[in-house]
């Protein structure tokens, strides 16, 4: 079993400041993040560190959408950078247990397996994944649908060093705010 020295450091994603943004601001956030997962697949940094520095830059944006998650894992599909939304979701109070995990580690059976297969066919193969409708975990853990992007990441040699995920909320916010 390898250290947590064994891992980048993890990147520290303090928790948002807004309660809530505004469903245009949501929007645009949303596409935000879509376009920073086209500009990752482009992007050949030199390691896995590298990347998880320069991210750390936008660490507050990934924080600040509550119907989001957002993650790179390593070659291995364990997670070395997360929003704080999806480590809620995982039943954590802060990023750092879901660190070093796998998906199969900290979702239930019935989703867990199939994600971490998921995940290791775009880390083996470097398969891209598009609006791919999935049950996933909501606040609360409860169930519910996401369309999710997954993709590969390459180092300046074109090799594969990680992947990113992105997961957007088909449930509207309001369904769930207590303001409708």
């Amino acid at each position: 079993m390898r250290s947590t020295s064994d891992y980048p450091p993890p990147v520290s994603l303090s928790p948002p400041s807004l309660v809530g943004l505004p469903e245009q601001e949501d929007v645009f956030a949303v596409e935000h993040l879509s376009r920073l997962c086209d500009g990752l697949a482009q992007q050949r940094p030199n390691n896995l560190r590298d990347l998880l520095n320069t991210l750390a830059l936008i660490a507050p944006l990934l924080n600040a959408i509550p119907n989001v998650v957002f993650f790179i894992k390593d070659a291995q599909a364990r997670y070395l950078l997360a929003n704080l939304t999806l480590a809620r979701r995982c039943g954590f109070k802060t990023v750092t247990p879901l660190l070093g995990k796998t998906s199969a580690d900290v979702f239930p059976a019935q989703l867990g397996s199939g994600y971490t297969e998921q995940d290791l066919r775009v880390l083996r193969h470097g398969v891209l994944i598009q609006d791919q409708l999935e049950m996933h975990l909501y606040n609360g853990r409860e169930t519910g649908w996401c369309l999710t992007q997954k993709l590969a990441l390459y180092d300046a040699q074109g090799k594969i060093i990680g992947m990113a995920g992105i997961s957007h909320d088909l449930q509207e916010a309001r369904a769930n705010h207590p303001a409708y």
